[in-house]
């Protein structure tokens, strides 16, 4: 189908940086975020966006670990 499956990073508008797996052109897996800020999501994607029972999110005034449900 041509899309991105494996290990790879991605530069977003804005500034943010994606690295980590990829499943048919979606983050999908392991990986970070680091944001334009300066600020990171560490841990599992699905579908685009961090959906676990298990990350972790860091910005200099805030550190959470456990689960994240978007939606």
């Amino acid at each position: 189908n041509g899309l991105p499956s494996g290990w790879g990073r991605l530069f977003k508008n804005g500034g943010g940086l994606y690295v980590g797996q990829f499943r048919e052109g979606k983050a999908e897996g392991m990986g970070l975020f680091i944001f334009a800020d300066g600020s990171y999501y560490e841990g599992p994607m699905l579908n685009n966006a961090a959906e676990t029972t298990e990350g972790h999110f860091h910005s200099p005034t805030f550190d959470y670990r456990g689960g994240f449900h978007l939606n």
